[in-house]
């Protein structure tokens, strides 16, 4: 079941609407390639010129590159990709060998050979070896004077990482990824508008070390917090129901809405009695309450019948509910996909 956590009924949205949260896990955002079981990630890189990449601006004037050591990037980067995959559990293990391998240049470096490659897999017992070959840091800090004569400073940073991954088996792939990240101050002195930016060297690092955490996150399934909300009017069954469901007997609160379901239905046949709010807030809270049990396949269908219930309501209300309802559907659609996903993955 991907639910990690609930929080029961925090907060009343509307007169008859309850609002609770689930925990629940969102595949990776890419597949990582096959054949890593016992992962070895190496640092392959070559260290940036210090003067290469970082441009300042003052007024409109170019004042050419500045001179910035990033001689600890590619460590930062490293050991953040090495957290986050060894925490990930998709691993058995993570090994980490931070002294460069690299024999080339900055501007033309090389893959690790396989000859290389199979000899650390055996050295460290590993199955693949992930390489960081390069990572490539582009900065611009600009100062200028605004139009409402307050000063205005940023540092704007670009960082690609490009990484290799190769199996024992054999296989080969080349990963790249780029963010950026953008710092802004203003003031009406220049100088405090300045001071309001990080130390330029402390944030590049820091940048790579996001770039590490990103690169990693991108192949790992997250937790997301989503939003479910639970119906709730006067009838004596609906109310029992939620009582079960605040104390998590799930199981007796949809035997109690499902009763409070079938009765409304009965009813409203026989006497024709505008009953279906009833089975419109049974049906949704049984939804809610099988996706809580792991049940999607009940949790859509009773978010059908639901739907159902709203639309043949008169009002302006159970429009949109029938609007919100048709939503969650759509979710509970989506996380059928997921786990299937997640299961390949």
């Amino acid at each position: 079941m991907i639910i990690s956590a609930l929080y029961v009924l925090c907060c009343a949205c509307f007169a008859q609407q309850w609002h609770t949260t689930l925990d629940v896990l969102r595949p990776a955002a890419k597949d990582f390639p096959r054949g890593a079981a016992d992962m070895l990630i190496v640092n392959n890189t070559v260290k940036q010129p210090d003067d290469f990449g970082h441009a300042l601006v003052l007024f409109g004037n170019n004042k050419g590159n500045q001179t910035i050591d990033l001689a600890q990037a590619a460590t930062r980067a490293l050991f953040a990709a090495t957290q986050h995959f060894d925490e990930s559990g998709l691993f058995s293990s993570v090994g980490l060998v931070n002294r460069s391998m690299a024999d080339g240049t900055f501007f033309a470096g090389n893959s690790l050979s396989r000859k290389l490659t199979d000899s650390l897999c055996l050295a460290y017992n590993s199955d693949a070896v992930l390489a960081l070959d390069r990572i490539l840091i582009y900065d611009r800090e600009e100062l200028y004077l605004g139009d409402d004569y307050n000063y205005y400073a940023y540092l704007q940073v670009y960082v690609t990482t490009s990484w290799t991954l190769t199996t024992r088996s054999g296989s080969f792939s080349t990963l790249t990824r780029s963010d950026t990240l953008l710092w802004e101050g203003s003031s009406y002195d220049s100088n405090l508008a300045f001071d309001k930016l990080p130390d330029r060297q402390t944030a590049l690092l820091d940048v790579a070390e996001y770039a590490g955490e990103q690169f990693a996150i991108q192949f790992i399934p997250q937790w997301e917090t989503v939003d479910r909300y639970l119906y709730e009017n006067s009838d004596s069954l609906l109310t029992e129901g939620m009582r079960h469901f605040t104390c998590r007997r799930w199981e007796q609160a949809v035997r109690t809405w499902q009763l409070c379901y079938d009765l409304s239905k009965q009813a409203g046949k026989k006497s024709k009695a505008n009953l279906m709010e009833n089975c419109a807030y049974a049906a949704a809270d049984i939804a809610v309450t099988c996706e809580i049990l792991g049940d999607l396949a009940q949790a859509r269908q009773w978010a059908k019948l639901s739907i159902e219930a709203f639309s043949k309501m008169q009002s302006a209300d159970a429009a949109q509910q029938q609007v919100n309802m048709t939503f969650y559907l759509q979710e509970l659609e989506q996380r059928q996909k997921d786990e299937t996903k997640l299961s390949s993955q």
